[in-house]
């Protein structure tokens, strides 16, 4: 029984090794392209696109765009300004958001699956049922 037991978990944590290296891969292969500016970001959501998958928008002001159920996997906001956002029910997943500012953002229901990130000021936030 402690046999099968170990086994289980031996492959849960290369599992986990695989999504991670995946997230690497994701993220250093789209690092290279020149970051969107506000005004593109907000002309794709006025288009009614809602897939800003691998989103390169590090250090560009977003502060109080409605991004609410847009899709952002593995988007680079890295140093980022999302005060009062609205990023409900968005996919977050993989996203980079190191240095970001979160200050009012509004992140309920918003996936946030292997976020990388050390932000700067986040409160207050709103978080509630967040999925990680």
């Amino acid at each position: 029984m402690r046999a099968r037991k170990h086994w289980v978990n031996l492959w849960q944590c290369r599992a986990v090794v695989a999504r991670l290296g995946l997230a690497y891969l994701l993220c250093a292969s789209s690092s290279f392209a020149a970051p969107a500016t506000r005004e593109q970001v907000i002309s794709q959501l006025e288009s009614g696109t809602t897939d800003l998958s691998n989103l390169q928008a590090n250090g560009v002001d977003l502060s109080g765009i409605d991004f609410r159920g847009a899709r952002l996997f593995g988007a680079n906001l890295d140093g980022a300004n999302l005060a009062n956002a609205k990023l409900a029910r968005c996919n977050l997943d993989l996203t980079l958001m190191r240095g970001t500012v979160l200050v009012k953002a509004d992140l309920r229901e918003a996936s946030i699956f292997g976020v990388s990130c050390w932000i700067r000021r986040i409160c207050p936030v709103r978080i509630c049922a967040a999925h990680a």
